[in-house]
């Protein structure tokens, strides 16, 4: 990221917020992204935590003029454009050029002076990756992380690829892990809510101790279609109105699950956002706090989502994929690799985000990504040649973690969520809070997304530096 304050007069920019706070500045906390981050679990777009200051988007170019200290932004490349391009081009001719570019691109970011792995959890995109580096490099290494939770684990899918393919496999297990808490958002700039960060920490703590670089599978879901809010959006199109709002108090007297993306979770998502705007509907289902909710929690704070979310676009799985690609994935997904491969000096590379391959695949009819309701269809297809076939056509899973447990387990959790001293900015409602976590801590409700937020941000807000920034003592 590329970070910058404007107050009218100073102008200071950095790679990180850190840097811009060691200037005297009286810094608040921006209200929008404060609701940005309770919505989706991260702060989008040009937005930063702090007022005055804002990130640079992808792709695009800032000038400051000296003399009038005017600030012009202009983006330098459009997705858009590229995608238009890429569809003079017959479908036929296309996905020829697509597994032509898959390889190559993997090939490509295999050039380095230093040692080279991959990340190997077990699913179609990493196995993909790293049977195509196989095929051509030996003695080449793997890496994974698990979980104790069986239903969280999937140690056993990224073994049975490493075997098939002929890798040094190097596996590392984790569970509650509190100094790691600590130390993660300690290293935040800003609060970042997704609970995978840590395990990709980790992951990247010991791919380094073998190697500098890695290949990565990361996104591969937004580019060839592969997650489930894309098959709800295609069941919705057959699913009558009526018969959706008549479930709905059923559904949700469903019975709570810590299991991993349990299919009550996901039924209890389907009827819970269905109507309104394909992309609303779309990041209502990947909400933490919707609007509803995150009015509990904010009071007086609360803003609603259309004022700082974009719910243009065509009722179409490209507009779903684009929203993905321009939020999700940039903000959340390659935001939480970055931090976690540079905290400990390695090089993460994403051949799926090769230049040549992205426009390319999204320009194809919606066919060749979901048919039926088969996620990534083309892209299974050319994995066919590569991989087995009960990795490719496994129930797709997502790299999370047993957060519910943790609520419930953690002492460090608890008191950074039921202290009342830490609601101290009074930015968050703590009798709603602590209504949440007894509902969590009883079994009433699953509520341990929405209270891993509150932990980070409190925990965050906690520190310090953050403490000045707020005008509280620590």
């Amino acid at each position: 990221p590329l970070y910058y304050y404007f107050d009218g007069s100073r102008f200071i920019f950095a790679s990180e917020l850190k840097a811009i706070r060691q200037h005297k500045l009286d810094l608040k906390v921006n209200t929008t992204a404060l609701n940005f981050f309770f919505y989706q679990k991260y702060i989008g777009g040009e937005l930063a935590i702090f007022e005055n200051c804002w990130k640079l988007k992808p792709s695009e170019n800032l000038i400051f003029d000296l003399t009038t200290k005017k600030i012009s932004r202009m983006q330098y490349y459009n997705l858009e454009e590229k995608i238009a391009e890429c569809s003079q081009m017959p479908p036929a001719q296309r996905i020829e050029l697509i597994e032509e570019t898959i390889v190559d691109a993997v090939e490509k970011r295999l050039i380095a002076d230093v040692p080279v792995g991959s990340f190997l959890s077990g699913g179609l995109d990493s196995s993909l990756i790293s049977a195509i580096i196989a095929g051509s490099k030996k003695d080449f290494d793997t890496f994974s992380i698990g979980f104790r939770d069986e239903s969280y684990d999937e140690v056993k899918y990224s073994r049975m690829v490493s075997e098939y393919i002929g890798t040094k496999h190097h596996v590392e297990y984790m569970d509650i892990d509190e100094p790691l808490m600590e130390y993660i958002i300690a290293r935040m700039d800003e609060p970042f809510g997704d609970s995978s960060l840590l395990p990709t920490y980790l992951l990247s703590k010991i791919t380094r101790q073998n190697v500098t670089v890695s290949l990565s599978g990361d996104a591969g879901d937004e580019v060839f279609g592969g997650y489930d809010t894309y098959k709800a959006y295609k069941l919705a199109r057959y699913v009558p109105v009526p018969v959706v709002r008549a479930a709905k108090p059923l559904i949700n007297l469903l019975p709570v699950s810590e299991k991993k993306l349990s299919l009550t979770f996901k039924v209890k998502k389907f009827v819970n956002d269905f109507g309104g705007h394909i992309n609303r509907r779309h990041l209502d289902w990947m909400a933490t706090f919707p609007d509803e909710r995150r009015r509990c929690l904010l009071a007086d704070r609360f803003i609603e989502s259309e004022s700082f979310i974009n719910c243009d676009g065509e009722n179409s799985l490209l507009s779903l994929q684009l929203n993905d690609i321009h939020n999700y994935l940039s903000e959340d997904i390659l935001k939480k690799v970055d931090l976690a491969s540079m905290l400990t000096s390695l090089e993460a590379r994403t051949p799926f985000l090769d230049y040549r391959l992205v426009p390319m695949v999204l320009s194809l009819p919606e066919k060749y990504k979901i048919k039926g309701f088969t996620t990534k269809w083309l892209l299974k297809k050319i994995a066919s040649k590569y991989i087995p076939s009960k990795i490719i056509h496994r129930p797709k899973r997502g790299f999370t973690v047993p957060v519910s447990r943790w609520v419930k387990q953690s002492g460090l959790i608890r008191e950074f969520i039921t202290n009342r001293r830490y609601y101290d900015t009074g930015l968050l409602d703590y009798e709603y809070v602590n209504n949440m976590y007894d509902e969590h801590i009883s079994g009433r409700r699953d509520t341990a997304r929405q209270l891993w937020l509150v932990f980070v941000f409190n925990y965050w807000s906690n520190l310090a530096s953050a403490r000045r920034a707020f005008g509280y003592a620590h």
